[in-house]
C-alpha cells in the first residue's frame, strides 16, 4: 500500500476508521513537529534561536512592526513595558514604558511608522518610530473627539456660575460618575446669522468672525488688488492664509466653504490696493457671514459632586446656558470604556469600535484625517455608526475585504455604500448581515481571496469566502476532520506566507499547531508542535528573501524566551534543528571551540550540533558545557522529536473492507529528499534506524543531506490495525515524500 501524499494532515481520533472518506488516504493519525508541504510530503520543522530571555512567569506577547521588508521589528509587550527587537539581526533596540498590565487585552493597527494600540481600559495610544532607537508612546491626539449624544429629551442640563472659564453644570438626572472626571462635555446653543462687513479703500484687515459650519464671502464694488481670507486657530494670536482672491477692476468674490474646527476665527485682509484713475471711485465692500446654526460649547469635567452636579473648566467663550436637552459627553472615557478594536478601511478612514457603553458602534474618522471624528454632513466627514441587530452583538474585529467586514458576537456583517460606486457617507451607507456565524475576538487571517477566522470559544476555525453561485458567504469548518487540534483555545495566530502558506496557532494551554493552507490546490493540513516548554505567543514578519520570519515566545524551565524560527536549510554549516539554541562559531573557520558557558541551560541536558555532528551533553550549575572535540561551529539548545503516525492501512471497496482482517507489514520502501537519519516502527516500541551513512562517506565527518530510496524489513506481528510510525530525534533535516508498505 502506497502513501505518497500527506497533505491531508491530521485526521482526528473520532474519524480513525472513516476509510471511506477520500481524505483518509492522505491524512495521518499523529503529526508532531512536522510541517506538511503543499506538494504532498512532510518535513521536520526547523529549530529556534534564542533572541531574548525574561524571568519565569512573565506575561508576554510579541507583535510585528513592519515598515518595509528591510525595516522590521518585533515588539515584546510585558506588563508596563515594550521591548523593541530589530529583526535584521535580532538585536535589542530600546525599551518603552507603558501603563498596560493586561497585554492580551490589546489590539493593533499599523500604518507607516505608527502603530495604533487599543484596550477596553485605556485611551487609544500611538507608538511612533522616529529612529530605530527612538520610539515614543502617547495618547492618540485628536483634533475632534467622538461624543455620545443625549438620546433622551427628558434629561436636561443647565450651566450656571460661568466665570473666567469655570462653570457648574446641573443635570436633571444622574448622568455623571466620578470616572468621568477629565472627560469633555458639549452643550449646544443656537447662534443667529452673523456677519462682518468691511469697506476697503486701502490695504487693511476686517474684524474677525468665529466660524463653524458653512460660511459665505461676497464682495461688491470696483477694485484692484488681492483679498486674502485668513484663519486663526489660537484666538487671533497668529493668522494663516486660507484662500486668495484677486481683481483688476473686472470681477468680484462669491465664495463659500465649510469649517469643521470649533472656535476658528476668520478675517479678510486686503493687500496691493491701487488707487482709481481720476474721476473713478474704487471700493471693495466685503461681507463675511455664516447662517443660523448651533454653537458647540466645550467644557472639561474637573470635579465630581453627585450624579447630577459637576464642576468644569472651559474657554472664555463659554456662555451661560438655560436648561437644554441638547448635550453630549465624550464617548471614550473611564466610565463608558474605550474602543476594543481598531482598523483602517479602504476609504482611507481610521475606524475604532466597541466600548462598554457602545459595543455595537463604529467610529470612522474623516477621510485622510485620522484625528478628526467630528460628525457632519460633508461627504468626507467622520461617521458614528451603531449597527442594529436582533441580538446583542459586540464588535470583535474589523477587516478590509471587497467590503468592510465586521466580526460580531453572533454574525458576520459588511459595511458599504448603498450605491457601491460612490464613497461611504452619512447619506450613502448600509449594513448587511452576511452570515450567521459567531466570531471570536481574534482578528481573521486574510489569505488571498478567503479569510480564516475563529468561532466563539476559539476552538473552531472556519474558512470564510464568497460563493458566486449562491451569491453569499460560506464558512466550511476547517477543523471538522481534526476537531481536537485547537482544543487548548487559540490565543494568537500568525500567517506565514513564504516559502508556502502556513498559519500558526498558539493556544492558552501552551500548545501550538500549524495549518498548511493552499485553497487553490485544495491543501488544508494540520500538524501539532511541541517543545521543552509552553508556547505563549507567535508573530510573523515578511522579509526580502523567500522565507518569512516567525517568532515565538516560549515559557521554559528557566525563563520565558523570545525565539526566532530558523530558516530551513540542508547546509550543515547553517542549519538549526534545536530549540532555544545559541550559536557559537569561528568566522575564520578554525575548529577551536571546545566549550561554551550558557547560564540559561544551567543543570540542563542539551543537544549540540558540532560542525554538523549531533551529541547530547549536560551543562553544569553555571551553564558550562564541554565538548568532546573542537568545532568551528557549535549550535547548543534543547532537542525535540518529530513524529509521524499513519492511520491504519485499510482497503475499502464499496461495502467491503479489511477492518475485520488481521494484517502484518513485512517491509517498507521510503522516499527521502535531502535528509539524514530517522527511525521506523510498526509496533511503536521497536524502532529501526535509517542508516544514512554510505560506504563512500568518510568516517568521522558529518553526514551531508541526501535524497535516496530506503528499502527496510520490518518486524511486525499480525494484528487488526497496521500502523507505520516514523520519528526523527536528531537535530538533522528530514523530508519524507512517500512510503510503500507491504501489507499482508
Amino acid at each position: 500500500m502506497i502513501k505518497n501524499n500527506f497533505n491531508g494532515g491530521l485526521f482526528g481520533p473520532k474519524l480513525r476508521y472513516r476509510a471511506d472518506l477520500e481524505k483518509y488516504l492522505y491524512s495521518v493519525a499523529d503529526l508532531k513537529n512536522f510541517l506538511v508541504l503543499p506538494y504532498g510530503g512532510i518535513e521536520n520543522r526547523p529549530g529556534t534561536t534564542m533572541v531574548r530571555q525574561y524571568p519565569q512567569n512573565t506575561d508576554i506577547r510579541i507583535v510585528p512592526f513592519q515598515f518595509s521588508n528591510a525595516e522590521r521589528f518585533i515588539l515584546v509587550f510585558t506588563p508596563n513595558y515594550i521591548d523593541i527587537i530589530n529583526a535584521e539581526d535580532d538585536s535589542f533596540a530600546t525599551s518603552v514604558n507603558t501603563n498596560y498590565t493586561d497585554v492580551w487585552a490589546l489590539n493593533f493597527e499599523q500604518k507607516n511608522d505608527i502603530i495604533w494600540i487599543t484596550s477596553p481600559d485605556h485611551y487609544p495610544q500611538t507608538l511612533k518610530r522616529y529612529s530605530n532607537k527612538n520610539w515614543i508612546i502617547e495618547d492618540f491626539k485628536l483634533k475632534h473627539k467622538p461624543f455620545y449624544e443625549n438620546g433622551d429629551n427628558s434629561i436636561t442640563v443647565e450651566c450656571t456660575n460661568v466665570l473666567d472659564g469655570l462653570l457648574e453644570i446641573n443635570a436633571s438626572a444622574e448622568i455623571f460618575t466620578e470616572k468621568m472626571v477629565g472627560a469633555e462635555i458639549i452643550i449646544y446653543s443656537q447662534r443667529k446669522n452673523t456677519a462682518v462687513n468691511k469697506t476697503f479703500t486701502a490695504d487693511g484687515e476686517s474684524d474677525p468672525l468665529q466660524i463653524i459650519g458653512p460660511w459665505h464671502l461676497l464682495s461688491t464694488g470696483t477694485w484692484v488688488g488681492k483679498v486674502y481670507l485668513e484663519r486663526s486657530f489660537d484666538g487671533g494670536e497668529t493668522w494663516e492664509q486660507y484662500r486668495e482672491y484677486a481683481s483688476n477692476a473686472n470681477n468680484n468674490i462669491d465664495a463659500s466653504g465649510y469649517e469643521t474646527e470649533a472656535g476658528v476665527l476668520y478675517r479678510c485682509r486686503f493687500e496691493g490696493w491701487e488707487d482709481a484713475p481720476a474721476g473713478v471711485l474704487y471700493e471693495c465692500r466685503i461681507t463675511l457671514s455664516m447662517d443660523d446654526g448651533q454653537i458647540a460649547n466645550h467644557a472639561v469635567i474637573t470635579e465630581f459632586f453627585s450624579g447630577g452636579f459637576v464642576k468644569c473648566s472651559a474657554d472664555t467663550t463659554f456662555r451661560r446656558i438655560e436648561s437644554t436637552s441638547d448635550w453630549a459627553i465624550e464617548a471614550w472615557n473611564d466610565e463608558y470604556g474605550y474602543p476594543k478594536t481598531v482598523a483602517f478601511t479602504s476609504w482611507d478612514r481610521l475606524a475604532f469600535a466597541n466600548t462598554r457603553k457602545q459595543p455595537q458602534t463604529i467610529w470612522l474618522s474623516q477621510v485622510s484625517n485620522y484625528d478628526n471624528f467630528f460628525n457632519d454632513t460633508q461627504a468626507d466627514s467622520a461617521l458614528t455608526w451603531t449597527i442594529e441587530t436582533n441580538l446583542y452583538n459586540e464588535i470583535n474585529w474589523i477587516i478590509n475585504s471587497k467590503k468592510l467586514l465586521v466580526g460580531l458576537a453572533n454574525e458576520i456583517g459588511s459595511l458599504s455604500g448603498k450605491d457601491e460606486n460612490k464613497p461611504l457617507t452619512i447619506d450613502n451607507r448600509k449594513y448587511e448581515p452576511e452570515i450567521e456565524l459567531s466570531a471570536a475576538d481574534i482578528p481573521a487571517v486574510k489569505a488571498n481571496e478567503t479569510m480564516l477566522l475563529l468561532r466563539r470559544g476559539k476552538r473552531t476555525l472556519v474558512e470564510l469566502s464568497y460563493n458566486w453561485e449562491t451569491e453569499g458567504f460560506v464558512a466550511p469548518d476547517m477543523t471538522l476532520l481534526a476537531p481536537d487540534v485547537l482544543q487548548g483555545r487559540v490565543r494568537q495566530t500568525a500567517y506565514q506566507e513564504q516559502p508556502y502558506p502556513v498559519v500558526w496557532f498558539v493556544m492558552d494551554d501552551g500548545s501550538c499547531a500549524s495549518f498548511t493552507y493552499n485553497r487553490a490546490e485544495n491543501v488544508t493540513a494540520w500538524a501539532k508542535h511541541e517543545t521543552a516548554g509552553s508556547y505563549r505567543s507567535v508573530a510573523r514578519l515578511a522579509n526580502e528573501i523567500d522565507s518569512d520570519d516567525v517568532y515565538f515566545a516560549v515559557e521554559r524551565e528557566n525563563g520565558v524566551f523570545v525565539e526566532h524560527l530558523a530558516h530551513r536549510t540542508e547546509d550543515i554549516n547553517k542549519m538549526v534543528y534545536i530549540d532555544c539554541s545559541v550559536i557559537t562559531e569561528n568566522i575564520a573557520g578554525a575548529a577551536d571551540i571546545t566549550e561554551v558557558t550558557l547560564p540559561l541551560f544551567a543543570n540542563m541536558e542539551v543537544t549540540a550540533l558540532l560542525d554538523g555532528s549531533p551529541i547530547r551533553l549536560t551543562a553544569d550549575g553555571n551553564g558550562r558545557i564541554e565538548f568532546p572535540f573542537a568545532a568551528a561551529r557549535a549550535v547548543v539548545g534543547l532537542s525535540y522529536e518529530s513524529y509521524l503516525e499513519t492511520l491504519p492501512f485499510e482497503m475499502m471497496q464499496g461495502l467491503e473492507s479489511t477492518f475485520a482482517n488481521k494484517k502484518t507489514a513485512q517491509n517498507i520502501v521510503a522516499k527521502f529528499y535531502k535528509s539524514i537519519g530517522g527511525e521506523f516502527s510498526v509496533d511503536g516500541k521497536n524502532f529501526s534506524p535509517v542508516i544514512s551513512r554510505r560506504t563512500s562517506s568518510n568516517l568521522g565527518e558529518a553526514l551531508q543531506p541526501q535524497s535516496y530510496t530506503l528499502d527496510m524489513a520490518l518486524r511486525s506481528t499480525y494484528q487488526y490495525e497496521t500502523v507505520l510510525r516514523f520519528r526523527q530525534r536528531e537535530p538533522l533535516p528530514v523530508t519524507l515524500l512517500a512510503v510503500e508498505v507491504d501489507v499482508q
